[in-house]
């Protein structure tokens, strides 16, 4: 008699969410897009004095460096999630036991030291990866305040949330900015025709704008708009109401395509939001860069304005997932509503500092308490959040230990 031969088991299958073919694609498309734009980039910034007799531009390598790192960063989760396609799931890194948050709040400030001192001696070529490391660091230290210690759900829901505020969430929210910025346009443009002193202005700049040096220049030849309080309300409402309204929507975007297919704890909700608002805010202190001699100043204010990006999406992400853990429908307008407020606060003392400083004269110091409380409020909410989070799994790991 012949011997039988035993069949192996079949290896477990599981299929393919679309969730994670949407991460994917998303990933691999963003992936693509920024590695173009940073090779090219990259190329036009080394050609650009050979073949054009022009200068060096420190502004075009800023710009390839900071689409060089983000694309890179989308790597992580476009590895995972083909691996989760194809059924093979990678395993994930070892855990860092350092205090992330403490390192990266301690080289801060030296990175920006540097890059200022590289800029004083005429190092500008110094500056792209001393840029990129300011940008990273900040998010870094933010993200680590708000997350060590809760389980985040394994790496690729933490890459795919990252990438997520890195591609999805900036792309519609561009979109949606710009139709309702040419709205504003419209109205804008319908009030010029009542204002035949302004209209007649407009030939001129549209002229003198490829001359312009620096933003003081800039602010002189458009003086008497924004010294017209319609102009200057039209500006507002877009920077300071309908921005805040459709970024603190979509920043925690992951969280809406996974809160009603998979369940979730409130910390991963936390924890998820937070994530995409990291990418949105790194992508934005990616691309905020110049190479003047601002560039520490702007990468110092950018550390406010990133620390409510990752507030206020982690906030949003768990008042998300706690509405349909626990039915608490009415906390999620309430977040929403504080979100918005502390971002329109910001973006509106930011204008009016930029391009209206005429509405606060004398009153400086107080757009800078604004700001300062906005980002404490911040750092605060991340610390708070973090320890409410984490009492629960502290109790479920006591519960869980032998008695003697």
């Amino acid at each position: 008699m012949s011997a039988r031969r035993v069949a192996r088991p079949a290896k477990p299958t599981t299929k393919p969410s679309w969730v994670t073919l949407l991460q994917f694609t998303g990933s691999s498309l963003g992936l693509m897009g920024f590695l173009s734009m940073a090779f090219s980039g990259l190329a036009y910034a080394v050609l650009q004095p050979l073949l054009f007799a022009e200068p060096f531009s420190v502004s075009i390598l800023l710009a390839a460096a900071a689409a060089l790192w983000a694309g890179l960063l989308l790597l992580p989760s476009a590895a995972y999630s083909l691996a989760q396609l194809m059924n093979r799931p990678l395993a994930p890194p070892p855990a860092i036991k350092c205090n992330l948050a403490a390192l990266a709040f301690l080289l801060l400030p030296l990175v920006i030291l540097g890059g200022a001192a590289a800029l004083g001696q005429g190092l500008e070529i110094l500056l792209p990866p001393v840029h990129v490391l300011a940008a990273s660091l900040s998010v870094l230290g933010l993200v680590w305040l708000g997350l060590h210690g809760l389980r985040l759900g394994g790496p690729r829901l933490t890459w795919g949330a990252l990438a997520s505020g890195l591609t999805a969430a900036p792309l519609l929210a561009g979109l949606l900015e710009l139709l309702v910025g040419f709205f504003l346009l419209i109205l804008g443009g319908i009030y010029l025709f009542t204002q035949p002193a302004l209209a007649a202005q407009l030939p001129y700049i549209e002229s003198a704008l490829p001359r312009m040096q620096d933003a003081e220049e800039m602010l002189q030849l458009v003086a008497d708009f924004v010294h017209d309080p319609v102009i200057l309300g039209l500006a507002l409402a877009q920077l300071a109401l309908f921005t805040p309204l459709i970024e603190e929507l979509l920043k925690p975007i992951a969280v809406w395509l996974l809160v009603w297919r998979r369940p979730l704890s409130n910390a991963q909700g936390f924890a998820i939001g937070l994530l995409g608002g990291a990418g949105f805010a790194l992508l934005e202190n990616l691309f905020s860069a110049n190479a003047s001699a601002s560039w520490a100043l702007t990468a110092s204010l950018r550390f406010g304005a990133t620390a409510f990006h990752i507030a206020t999406a982690g906030l949003m992400g768990w008042a998300l997932v706690r509405a349909k853990n626990e039915g608490r429908y009415l906390g999620v307008f309430l977040v929403y509503g504080f979100t918005i407020l502390l971002h329109g606060l910001w973006n509106g003392v930011v204008v009016l500092q930029s391009f209206a400083p005429h509405f606060i004269t004398g009153r400086e110091e107080l757009g800078g308490f604004a700001l300062a409380a906005i980002t404490l409020i911040s750092l605060t909410v991340l610390a708070v959040m973090n320890r409410k989070l984490q009492a629960p799994l502290t109790q479920l790991a006591r519960k869980s230990r032998p008695t003697q």
